[in-house]
Order: structure tokens, then C-alpha cells, then sequence
């Protein structure tokens, strides 16, 4: 697979990881609850492992949507398939499965 071109910079005034942050404080307050403070640690393990593996299927959409918005469009790409395309869906979103889980 090839890397992508690094993009000039992220667009000022932008957190780009804004939900992400907001997923973590979420994880993080609800850790701090009563309820998880006395529960097992099997119980524990379940939570961090779901609600960690969620956080880290946000960063990286957070990371994508990131390098979306830098990308320069390009007046036309050739396909793995030697096609050449002159034009793209505006707005089109494509889900891809990740092992953190599916992204778009």
C-alpha cells in the first residue's frame, strides 16, 4: 500500500481530535464512577477493553477526517486498473473495516 502525501499543515483554529478527547474524558469519568471503583476486575477488564478499543476506532477517524480536509484534489488519478478518472463524488464517503473497527 503506498502512504499518502504529507499534507502542508491542518487548518488553524481546527482540533482535530476533538471527539476523540471527548471520547477519552468520557472513558476516563466513568472509570472514576463508584460503580467501577468496586467492581470486579473482570468487569474492569470488559470496559477498558470495549470502550479503549472505541476510542482508538475514534482517533483514527479523527486522524482520517484530519487528512481529508488538507488533501489537495487532483485534476485526475489512474486507477489500480490503468483507468484514468476525470472527476469524483463530492461529499462521497467509503467505509473501511480497521481492527479497531469500521471507519467512514
Amino acid at each position: 500500500m503506498r502512504a499518502y502525501p504529507s499534507p502542508s499543515s491542518a487548518p488553524a483554529g481546527v482540533d482535530a481530535f476533538a471527539a476523540s478527547r471527548t471520547r477519552m474524558e468520557e472513558m476516563l469519568a466513568h472509570l472514576s464512577e463508584p460503580g467501577m471503583m468496586a467492581c470486579t476486575q473482570e468487569m474492569l477488564e470488559e470496559y477498558v477493553t470495549s470502550a479503549g478499543r472505541e476510542l482508538l476506532r475514534q482517533m483514527m477517524q479523527d486522524q482520517l477526517d484530519a487528512r481529508a480536509r488538507t488533501e489537495t484534489r487532483q485534476e485526475q488519478v489512474t486507477g489500480p486498473d490503468d483507468a484514468v478518472h476525470t472527476r469524483a463524488e463530492h461529499g462521497h464517503r467509503r467505509l473501511v473495516a480497521t481492527t479497531v473497527g469500521r471507519l467512514g
